[in-house]
Order: C-alpha cells, then sequence, then structure tokens
C-alpha cells in the first residue's frame, strides 16, 4: 500500500473576516496517520501550536480544539483521503474547511 501526502489548508469558517488558515501536510499508510503544521520554518506536529495576542489567542484555542476534534475522530484523515488536488470540503458541524492542494503517492 502507498503512503499518501497530502499538503492541504485547514480553514476556520466561523468569522466573517481574518479567519485562520494553517498550512497542513498529512501522511497517511496503512500503519499510521500523521498531521504536521507549516510553523514558517518546517512541517511540525507542534505547527499548530500558536501565540495569538488577548481575543485572538482564545479564538484560536477555539479553533484548535476543532481540529483536535477532527483528528481524534480520524474523520479528518478519511475526508482529506477521499479528496482530489483542488477539492475542499467543509465539516459543517465544525465550522472548518479543508481545500487539498496537492497529492503524491511516496
Amino acid at each position: 500500500m502507498p503512503i499518501h501526502e497530502i499538503k492541504c489548508r485547514i480553514i476556520d469558517n466561523t468569522y466573517e473576516d481574518d479567519d485562520f488558515d494553517i498550512l497542513t501536510k498529512i501522511v497517511l499508510d496503512h500503519r499510521k496517520k500523521e498531521i504536521y503544521a507549516w510553523d514558517g520554518i518546517e512541517w511540525n506536529k507542534d505547527g499548530f501550536k500558536r501565540i495569538y495576542s488577548s481575543k485572538k489567542q482564545i479564538e484560536y484555542n477555539e479553533f484548535y480544539n476543532r481540529i483536535a476534534k477532527l483528528v481524534n475522530s480520524g474523520l479528518l484523515f478519511e475526508i482529506a483521503n477521499d479528496l482530489n488536488e483542488d477539492e475542499s470540503y467543509l465539516f459543517e458541524n465544525e465550522r472548518i474547511y479543508i481545500y487539498i492542494e496537492e497529492r503524491k503517492d511516496l
């Protein structure tokens, strides 16, 4: 079974403007599922940990919790694996979009 590498954007759909947008890499194979965020320098599992000022931090933490819920349930991996490049999906309950930028088999 090939290893799939999926580069995508996870976008917040809560606010009308200034939504959060995280460049993400998902690696899937038959044994494990991993997710990384671009931290500005490299792909990193801790790239989701971001610091904002005051109210923005509370909003980001809530966004991060919604992402974690999708990751822990496995639903984010399942949907990402089903989508092709330039396709997106809205997780309505979590108010999160995923947009696939690039897919490749390693």
